[in-house]
């Protein structure tokens, strides 16, 4: 039961998680100096941005844990590095994705013989919509700020909502939990550095119940232009289907 309670867990947390990054560490204030673009211009571009250039990422999954990354919209290539505890058992996964097709390691506390648990053998995930880990790309998830509603400038900050019907697959959602959260919508808070990159992204779904995962997203983008080396696993370390 353990490993199965872990296992959805942990599908559940991957099919939300998402990350992005910004340059020198994150946390910047918003665009400096001058007058201030629109709310909702200034999250477009920024996002545009995103899918052009790398960056690393950092992302608080809401007390289920952590998640770390680095992604190259550019090459289309995304490594990310997550460790989560639930039903007081800790796995840690490491996703790459390359070209669309994701490979995925997992290590759980106190099973590591457990097949697909030993954190050494990858296994090759090919297809799936949204809601699934074959469909799931966790750099897509800034997507989501390009639905945001009365998106406006509080400081040097964004707040706004996001309209989920809109947002749900860009948000890792398929299938019945998309269902759910169809028509309604979520607070957010955005912020950009000097170059109109965004640095910070904290989406509170807790409203949403069971659909919405881990409650809060706190999601920090740093290190734009960073090198990204991220290559498809050996052939001898990729379980055979």
């Amino acid at each position: 039961m353990l490993r199965g309670g872990a296992s959805l867990m942990l599908a559940a947390t991957l099919a939300l998680a998402g990350c992005g990054s910004s340059d020198n560490g994150g946390g910047g204030g918003g665009l400096l100096g001058g007058d201030k673009k629109d709310a909702s211009v200034a999250l477009t571009e920024a996002t545009t941005k995103m899918q052009e250039t790398s960056y690393k990422t950092k992302m608080d999954l809401g007390g289920l844990g952590t998640m770390t990354g680095v992604s190259d919209g550019k090459k289309k290539v995304h490594e990310f590095v997550m460790d989560v505890t639930t039903q007081g058992q800790t796995v840690n996964t490491t996703m790459r994705i390359i070209d669309g097709v994701t490979y995925m390691k997992m290590k759980m506390d106190g099973a590591s013989t457990l097949p697909g648990f030993d954190g050494k053998t990858w296994r090759k995930i090919e297809g799936g919509g949204p809601g699934s880990l074959g469909g799931f790309d966790a750099s897509q998830m800034t997507k989501s700020l390009q639905s945001a509603v009365d998106a406006k400038w509080e400081g040097d900050v964004i707040k706004g909502t996001i309209d989920m019907s809109k947002s749900a697959e860009s948000l890792g959602l398929g299938g019945q939990a998309a269902a759910q959260v169809a028509g309604k919508s979520v607070p957010f808070e955005a912020k950009l550095d000097g170059e109109g990159r965004l640095t910070n992204y904290k989406l509170d779904m807790s409203s949403l119940g069971a659909a919405g995962g881990a409650s809060k997203y706190d999601i920090t983008y740093s290190d734009y232009g960073t090198p990204v080396d991220v290559q498809v696993p050996p052939a001898s370390e990729i379980a055979k289907s």
